[in-house]
């Protein structure tokens, strides 16, 4: 496959595509590149444009739109999307809206969601380290506690409970 080969838009697209790219790209000081007129989707997160009747992650478009900055190659690319067409083009530089093809890779919504995902200590709303978790599930094995009392005195609901009871049942 061509290196300069479009993925996501048309031949026909591609005009229209790079004159709103072209009128809409703000870039900064560190090569990011943002759309200032677009929308951002709540659900998603991430900048979007209407080319004619399709709306289509701006990311994808400038993908397109400028093949030379491309660092990931069209052929992997492609691959990725003939096994999944709501593949993502995701930045890797942290600026969830930086649209430049320079700072974008290619993800499957399941390995995009498994780089993305905060687990046990990591997560913002976690109550209880790893340890203290341990410790409670040792505290329940020995039957000397009920799991009310256990998760009154974590401060965790039962739901909590059972959920950890689970995810650390080999190591306990």
């Amino acid at each position: 496959m061509d290196d300069k080969a479009l993925i996501f838009l048309s031949r026909g697209e591609i005009m229209r595509a790079s004159e709103k790219l072209e009128e809409g790209i703000r870039k900064d000081k560190d090569g990011h590149w943002f759309l200032g007129k677009w929308r951002i989707r709540p659900e998603r997160k991430y900048p979007y444009m209407s080319i004619g009747e399709r709306v289509i992650s701006a990311a994808k478009a400038a993908y397109d739109v400028y093949p030379e900055k491309r660092k990931v190659p069209a052929s992997e690319v492609y691959a990725k999307y003939k096994e999944d067409h709501k593949m993502l083009m995701v930045p890797t530089c942290g600026e969830p809206e930086c649209i430049n093809p320079e700072h974008l890779e290619p993800r499957l919504p399941k390995e995009h969601s498994a780089k993305t995902a905060l687990v046990g200590e990591a997560h913002p709303m976690t109550k209880l380290t790893d340890y203290e978790i341990e410790e409670m599930l040792r505290e329940y094995k020995t039957g000397v506690y009920t799991v009310n009392e256990l998760v009154e005195r974590y401060g965790i609901s039962r739901v909590t409970f059972y959920h950890y009871r689970k995810r650390f049942k080999n190591r306990v």
